[in-house]
């Protein structure tokens, strides 16, 4: 009889501890997940660095690293860029390279790398006046945003010559 009544004894005990730890929460060993970062916010600064690395892998080998042209694709910085584009707007820019480039398509550039290339080729050419980031209806003249082409219209005129 004594070896029946420890059983039981047992029984109780470990029925005891695991209703204590239930009544505890349950708590388990694995670790809380880790809150979400905060989604960083997007700049035209962040967007020309994305976008250098879309242009490298998708548009240098005819523009060239450095938007210089090649025999295989026009020049995207400088005065030419300038003389056709700087009176353009982002959103022109924009809906002109995807339209057309690469020619053939590719269904590999996403919406988000298309508009990061241009900030990367603005930003490449002097676009310094802009701090947020582009979308497809950005709406400025692309040289307005440049401050050396801003300062070069605003510098004085010279005096006539007398005589």
């Amino acid at each position: 009889m004594k070896l029946f009544n420890r059983n039981i004894a047992r029984t109780l005990i470990a029925s005891a501890l695991m209703l204590g730890l239930a009544a505890c929460g349950g708590e388990s060993t694995q670790q809380a997940a880790a809150p979400e970062p905060a989604v960083a916010s997007v700049t035209f600064s962040s967007q020309a660095e994305d976008g250098a690395a879309a242009f490298a892998s998708n548009c240098a080998a005819c523009h060239g690293a450095e938007l210089e042209g090649t025999t295989l694709g026009p020049i995207l910085s400088g005065n030419a860029f300038l003389q056709r584009w700087g009176t353009q707007t982002p959103q022109l820019l924009l809906n002109n390279i995807q339209a057309n480039m690469p020619p053939g398509g590719n269904d590999g550039i996403s919406d988000e790398d298309y508009t990061n290339i241009v900030a990367h080729i603005l930003a490449s050419n002097g676009v310094d006046a802009v701090t947020n980031a582009l979308t497809a209806s950005t709406d400025f003249q692309i040289a307005d945003n440049i401050s050396r082409v801003v300062a070069q219209r605003s510098r004085p005129e010279p005096e006539p010559p007398q005589g």
